[in-house]
């Protein structure tokens, strides 16, 4: 891997190098269509390291730094494994369970209150049928359309059998 890497270093070397010479070219001249040359072979360069990063799988420069010192990935891993267990990560793990478990709790709480809401809106439709039954014995019984105590206690129980049904 270190040839590799010697390798790479050498092909930006040599690219940096043609850059310069493409500047001092640029001092030299004045023409806007060697600029762009300069422009396009800085982007292929860009480029070229941007899929040389990939291929390697490295992500931040300071991976690319851990590679060239020498260091091999079975000691990234380790390293990272030494990172994942510092308290920090684990209060990290901690926050992240304990706001997934409050998300469960939030979600059942909405269920329950969505089930209240549709009960309460039930005793609501309930309540006012009563209510209207019971204006309408009122009103039976100030115009004397209701005969006897009996007539009375059978709508009565009429509008109690409406709210206590299910």
């Amino acid at each position: 891997m270190n040839y590799r890497h010697k390798l790479l270093n050498q092909q930006n070397k040599n690219q940096v190098a043609q850059l310069e010479q493409v500047i001092i070219g640029l001092q030299n001249s004045t023409t806007n269509q060697e600029l762009q040359k300069v422009k396009k072979t800085l982007k292929k360069s860009q480029e070229t390291l941007n899929n040389i990063l990939d291929l390697l799988g490295i992500s931040k420069l300071s991976e690319l730094s851990n590679i060239l010192q020498g260091q091999t990935l079975k000691e990234l891993v380790q390293e990272n494994n030494q990172l994942k267990n510092t308290d920090e990560h684990k209060t990290i793990t901690n926050l992240e369970n304990n706001l997934a478990d409050k998300k469960g709790e939030l979600t059942q709480i909405k269920k329950e209150k969505e089930s209240l809401l549709k009960t309460q809106e039930q005793l609501i439709d309930k309540i006012q049928t009563a209510n209207y039954q019971v204006e309408g014995l009122i009103k039976n019984i100030e115009r004397k359309e209701v005969k006897g105590d009996k007539e009375i206690l059978t709508q009565i129980k009429v509008i109690q059998s409406l709210l206590n049904k299910e």
